[in-house]
């Protein structure tokens, strides 16, 4: 039991009566009077809270089996009132200590049956298996002289996946008409492609060379033939693990977090690369195409071969789940050879890493560079927004201008690896965190509607 404030002041007055009584005798017999009633309050109040918890309040969590990497996952308490009096009490869960959240103590006052719901969010900043503890509930007696603190059963073990709030939000949007709000620009693309999708009547801004004229002979109109980008073609979503993907971005903001704890907060390049892939190959099954998967480091860690389908999102998800940085070099050599081996037909290979300068990343660009005579690559990587603040800051001290010029240099050094696999054909994305998915999304679509697999 917990004394509350009220209590402590009832007891404090009965206490401050006694002790004048040290100069008026007759205020000795008011304190004890106070004092006595309020023992007989605290021993009435006793009684009539010896109800189980259980008794008096029904308490649960309802959370998703799958909280999703980087998005803000609902957490809620439902709580219902059992009695038939008034209950006033504080509930506070207990997350995964590893999880961000804004969960806080909820206050609340429910009257007979009533039922109540309180809500905060959860943020997984790495996947992982996690468990939730108990509920804790701090119940005020009817009198509200002290509290009960009582933990509600209520422990649960949950799986953090890839962004999956992404790949919902995406499906609710597109069956809506409104991908738009999700930055991908889909009906830009509309009808370039080369696959026959359907007949229409001629409008004055179609293209003549798509009149169908046969259609338009036997309804003495002018029918126009509509095209949609190719289907069934191959998509291979590769995923460098290796160290230089090791590194964090895209986390709280330093005036967010405290300054130990703000590089914990943030995803690791891989993390913000496999939700970036996870949405593509949801987006490519839904266009049609065969979706694989090769993910690797100094040796290759998974490999799906591209089948279609929306389970085949479900079985690369479970590749990816699994997937880590790994503080190693990367064997590119050994990772491309694999895949030529496996993959002989023509294919839209998309390449997650990360590049410094073209000296570091020889091996990288070498590879990436071979890879397109016979394949179309697409080479995503993340863009350091941290690095080109310094770039472009205006220097105020000496230490600064050293730091300006190391950025300028380490800035140009990236925009040459970038400009040499640009040379060799090689499609770029090089986008900051919060931007991938769209980005290469909307590269992929582009490429597609200008039939270049």
């Amino acid at each position: 039991m917990l004394a509350t404030p009220r209590f402590i002041a009832l007891a404090g007055l009965g206490a401050v009566v006694f002790l004048l009584g040290a100069w008026q005798p007759l205020l000795l017999a008011v304190g004890a009077a106070c004092n006595l009633a309020l023992v007989s309050a605290l021993a009435a109040d006793y009684l009539l809270s010896r109800r189980r918890p259980a008794e008096l309040v029904a308490v649960r969590r309802e959370v998703t089996d799958s909280l999703s990497l980087g998005a803000p996952n609902v957490v809620s308490l439902h709580l219902h009132n059992l009695s038939r009096a008034p209950v006033r009490l504080v509930a506070k869960d207990q997350p995964p200590p590893a999880l961000d959240h804004d969960g806080r103590p909820f206050r609340m006052l429910l009257q007979p049956g009533e039922a109540a719901i309180a809500r905060y969010h959860i943020t997984p900043r790495t996947k992982g298996d996690y468990e939730f503890g108990d509920i804790g509930l701090r119940l005020f007696s009817p009198l509200g002289l002290f509290l009960r603190q009582v933990m509600m059963p209520a422990a649960r073990r949950l799986r953090v996946y890839p962004d999956l709030a992404a790949v919902t939000r995406y499906d609710l949007l597109a069956r809506r008409g409104r991908l738009l709000e999700a930055g991908i620009r889909a009906s830009r693309y509309r009808g370039r492609g080369t696959e026959f999708e359907s007949l229409r009547l001629y409008l004055p801004d179609d293209d003549s060379r798509h009149i169908n004229w046969k259609a338009t002979a036997r309804r003495h109109q002018l029918i126009t033939s509509q095209f949609q980008s190719e289907r069934s073609q191959n998509v291979i979503l590769v995923l460098d693990a290796g160290r230089m993907m090791a590194g964090r971005v895209g986390g709280l903001a330093a005036d967010e977090a405290p300054q130990e704890t703000a590089a914990e907060r943030q995803m690791t390049k891989l993390d913000h690369a496999i939700n970036a892939a996870l949405m593509s190959a949801y987006v490519a099954s839904a266009m049609g195409d065969r979706v694989g998967l090769l993910a690797f480091a100094q040796e290759v860690y998974a490999y799906v071969p591209p089948r279609p389908g929306r389970r085949q999102v479900f079985r690369i998800l479970e590749q990816l789940y699994r997937l880590e940085p790994q503080l190693v070099e990367p064997d590119y050599d050994d990772a491309f050879r694999y895949l030529a081996l496996r993959q002989r037909r023509r294919s839209l290979v998309i390449v997650f890493t990360d590049l410094v300068d073209p000296d570091s990343s020889e091996d990288l660009l070498k590879h990436v560079g071979a890879l397109h005579p016979h394949h179309l690559v697409l080479c995503c990587t993340l863009a350091d927004p941290d690095l080109l603040a310094a770039a472009h800051a205006v220097p105020s001290a000496s230490d600064q201008v050293y730091q300006k010029a190391v950025a300028l240099n380490l800035v140009g050094d990236r925009r040459a690896a970038l400009a040499y696999l640009r040379h060799r054909g090689v499609h770029l994305v090089d986008a900051p965190a919060d931007e991938l998915t769209t980005q290469t999304i909307n590269r992929y679509l582009e490429l597609k509607s200008r039939s270049l697999v």
